[in-house]
């Protein structure tokens, strides 16, 4: 009976059957391959040589440069396979023009672990280098490479953009690099390919760098060295893959990149941040990645690795970019070791300081459970330079709702039903609230119903008092008063003033006493007709007194006459129909 391969059957059964891939270069171990073709079933087996058969020892020593090189000469013109049997083949210097060439190995090496007994490289298929020497060299167009290990090299390969270069189920160790192309130079990678491979590097700082376009890695393993240390690459995709156990400051840099996904991978046991987003990039999408236990600042070993807390968050941000779409992913905070060792990360985001328009959406994604400290850090703690277009409703309060309402771009609405503790209510964030909230902080944004501190608070928004009567203020010989009166409902909250005014005057909140509270910002200069006054008030939650007066005072210091025609202050910020309608006057 014919059998149809589907395409996840042959990458399921590369070992025994080959690869057919995406660019019509097939790779196959020399067993017979049913294929459909316009209703008929054939047999096809591409033709191959044995790499002994060229003079190549696989002891380790011989250097067996000569032999791969006459091998693959041979195939190139017609297209074929070069089988490498189980051994270490050395080779000293490079090998060039490979097209048309498929290289299969019988196996490729664990080399997960660094440990003695866990490095178990001598048992299958090995192309070891000098340490110092590239691999392929030039001329590469079109090859596949499978069931190999590469170790011992500077690189896999020099700059170059052949139409295709596949590595499947392959390791990599031991490498300075694995490709390198510096940023800002004409010298570029195109068309890598590497499906399930495998790269384990203690030694070496980056494994991808630089110029890398139109490449994929599909369902890889990264252990030890930064992964990717990118610089204007572009449309590159990075999927199912594994990020572990990795001793730097970051697995992934982006810096000046475009049109690069990274989705449905899984992040573990960094020691700094999983990403670090630099300067530049635009159209980045990291999406239903899972993010656990990094940032703990700690490597492998234990050791604390000095890093600063910018280093001990999930996601680096610095700013200067734009479109970037972090979506559908999960944070989730753990040990640091596989049983014991410090709750980590402290931060989901961190922020560069002294850098702007820091904006990107966040959404959907699961974050709750994501940190020990608080959502974001940011290294100036002003958080004014970073704004994130995140999800406008939520069903409960939580810090990370806090944190993410700190920074927001947009107002965030809460439907709180359960008691809670958690650092403030920031500007941007409504909570429409059931139960008791305490709070460390301030209430700068707006709580309706329940309690906050013990303090019951407005079901809806409540208008405290109107005047519309003008009111004149003459040059500097009078002070005008307006009286807001202070309850429960209001004390720990915000009120929030609007008042029209002209032409420029000075502002201050001041007590029963009149002690001044806190000095507002004059209104600005010009047409009165357009000047109207806000400002948002924070009443202390300790303030025992029944009313707060705001006085008004010409700023001008010859003659003149101010008038407010008319004023208002609220629980929550609006205003009502009668106040727009005296200012439309």
């Amino acid at each position: 009976m014919k059998k149809l391969w589907t395409r996840r059957e042959i990458l399921a059964t590369l070992g025994l059957t080959g690869l057919t891939l995406a660019s019509g270069i097939r790779v196959f171990s020399g067993r017979a391959v049913e294929a459909a073709s316009s209703g008929t079933t054939t047999t096809e087996t591409l033709p191959g040589v044995n790499i002994l058969s060229f003079g190549a020892k696989g002891d380790g020593k011989t250097d067996d440069t000569s032999a791969f090189q006459a091998a693959i000469n041979q195939i190139k013109q017609y297209g074929g396979r070069i089988v490498v049997p189980h051994g270490v083949y050395r080779i000293n210097g490079s090998l060039k023009d490979i097209d048309n060439v498929m290289m299969e190995g019988e196996a490729a090496n664990k080399t997960y672990w660094s440990q003695p007994g866990y490095l178990d490289f001598d048992k299958g298929t090995v192309i070891a280098g000098n340490g110092n020497n590239v691999l392929f060299a030039s001329g590469m167009k079109r090859g596949a490479f499978s069931n190999i290990s590469f170790r011992d090299f500077a690189l896999l390969a020099n700059p170059s953009s052949p139409r295709n270069m596949t590595f499947v189920n392959c390791s990599f160790s031991k490498f300075i690099a694995i490709l390198k192309a510096p940023g800002g130079e004409s010298e570029s990678y195109h068309n890598f390919q590497f499906i399930s491979c495998a790269f384990t590097a203690y030694e070496t700082g980056a494994l991808f760098l630089g110029r890398i376009i139109d490449s994929l890695w599909d369902q890889c393993i990264f252990v030890g060295a930064k992964a990717f240390d990118w610089m204007q690459a572009k449309s590159n995709m990075v999927v199912k893959c594994r990020f572990e156990w990795i001793n730097r400051d970051s697995a992934v840099v982006l810096s000046g990149c475009q049109l690069l996904q990274f989705h449905d991978n899984y992040f573990d046991r960094i020691s700094g941040n999983a990403f670090e987003i630099r300067p530049g990039n635009a159209g980045i999408s990291i999406a239903n990645n899972m993010f656990n236990r990094c940032g703990s600042g700690t490597d492998a070993d234990k050791k604390d690795l000095g890093f600063k807390d910018i280093r001990k968050s999930f996601i680096l941000l610095f700013g200067e970019f734009e479109d970037i779409s972090i979506c559908n992913n999960i944070f989730r905070k753990g040990l640091s070791g596989d049983y014991n060792g410090p709750l980590c990360p402290k931060y989901v985001f961190s922020k560069r300081d002294k850098i702007n328009n820091c904006r990107f959406r966040f959404k959907n994604n699961e974050c709750t459970n994501g940190f020990t400290d608080g959502f974001l850090y940011d290294e100036e703690q002003t958080y004014e330079r970073i704004q994130i277009d995140t999800d406008q409703v939520f069903s409960s309060l939580s810090e990370y709702v806090v944190g993410l309402a700190r920074v927001a771009a947009h107002d965030i609405t809460v439907y709180n039903s359960a008691d809670v503790k958690i650092s403030s209510i920031p500007p941007r964030l409504i909570v429409y609230n059931q139960a008791k909230v305490e709070l460390d902080g301030k209430q700068e944004g707006t709580v309706f119903g329940g309690q906050v501190n013990g303090y019951p608070r407005y079901e809806r928004p409540e208008v405290i008092v109107e005047n519309y009567p003008k009111q004149s203020v003459t040059g500097v010989m009078k002070e005008e008063e307006f009286t807001i009166p202070v309850n429960d409902f209001v004390r720990g909250s915000t009120v929030y003033v609007s008042l029209g005014a002209g032409p420029d005057t000075q502002w201050k909140l001041v007590d029963n006493d009149n002690a001044t509270m806190r000095m507002l910002l004059p209104l600005p200069t010009g047409p009165s007709n357009n000047k109207v006054y806000r400002a948002a008030i924070h009443i202390p939650a300790g303030y025992a007194k029944d009313y707060v007066k705001l006085k008004v005072s010409s700023s001008s210091s010859g003659s003149g006459t101010v008038i407010v025609d008319a004023y208002m202050a609220s629980y929550s910020e609006f205003r009502t129909r009668s106040f727009l309608d005296k200012m439309m006057k």
